[in-house]
């Protein structure tokens, strides 16, 4: 609570994802599990990505106490449609 930068990085990696409906969305809320949830980007297809793939986003603007970050997946995401996520962080400076 005490940042006043924070940068949210890690790796991805989509395999099988067979339509532009197959995604995976990272949503932001700096008031905790209530919301309101914003929109960050999407993790969509139709794709299969050979190797983890970089992201990284300034996320100063949502810094509290109670900052939470969820990954929410669309309704047609199937069986062998996958969005992986490693390394995960979240840097702060003072």
């Amino acid at each position: 609570s005490g940042a006043t930068t924070a940068t949210l990085s890690f790796d991805y990696r989509r395999s099988g994802l067979d339509r532009a409906s197959d995604y995976v969305k990272l949503e932001i809320s700096s008031n905790g599990a209530a919301g309101p949830w914003a929109e960050l980007t999407r993790f969509q297809g139709s794709a299969t990505d050979s190797a983890y793939q970089s992201f990284s986003q300034d996320i100063s603007a949502y810094i509290s106490a109670t900052t939470r970050v969820r990954l929410i997946t669309s309704p047609t995401m199937g069986a062998t449609d996958t969005v992986m996520f490693d390394n995960i962080q979240i840097q702060c400076s003072p």
